[in-house]
């Protein structure tokens, strides 16, 4: 009787319409993905002006990955590698609601920036000493996705005594950084 090898399994995956690979069970990436250090090479490049290829090896990653996973982002300059200005890329991000995160689709790199600095607003609201909503206000009557920001100081407190709101948790280097640099 002969020994066999035992059958390896692979997760579902499809092509999607320019031939790379993704997984079906979930569309959103986890915040250690190749996706999401991609957009956060993207991002430092833009606000710090250093080198795509340095700030891919900082964060575990190639910048030839970069640039497969985000086509059109980066250009040659003078034989340099400079970020576009801004996108619209969609990506996974978390809303604070009425009744918690949800996770919605934020389409640009400019609404992206505009929720992580509504999450910002939020945690230097729980977290300040003077507990200032006047950082929330600038938020009223905004919406992002077709939903409004949460700006009601009441809801907001309400929604951090119960342990709802963990800004740590939302994948934004923004919130752990303290804003913008």
């Amino acid at each position: 009787m002969q020994h066999r090898k035992p059958i390896r399994t692979k997760a579902r995956r499809s092509r999607t319409r320019k031939g790379s690979l993704r997984n079906t069970t979930s569309n959103a990436f986890h915040f250690d993905s190749a996706m999401a250090k991609a957009f956060a090479v993207l991002a430092r490049c833009r606000r710090t002006g250093e080198s795509p290829e340095s700030v891919s090896r900082q964060k575990g990653t190639y910048f030839s990955v970069v640039r497969r996973l985000l086509p059109g982002q980066f250009r040659k300059v003078r034989g340099k590698w400079v970020p576009s200005k801004a996108d619209h890329l969609s990506r996974r991000k978390r809303l604070l609601t009425e009744d918690g995160y949800i996770t919605i689709t934020v389409r640009g790199s400019k609404k992206a920036a505009e929720l992580n600095q509504f999450n910002v607003a939020v945690d230097r609201f729980i977290r300040g000493e003077d507990h200032d909503p006047s950082a929330l206000e600038s938020f009223k009557g905004k919406r992002i996705a077709g939903l409004r920001y949460l700006t009601d100081p009441d809801k907001v407190f309400r929604l951090a005594d119960a342990g709802i709101i963990r800004t740590e948790e939302l994948g934004s280097d923004q919130v752990a950084r303290g804003g913008r640099k």
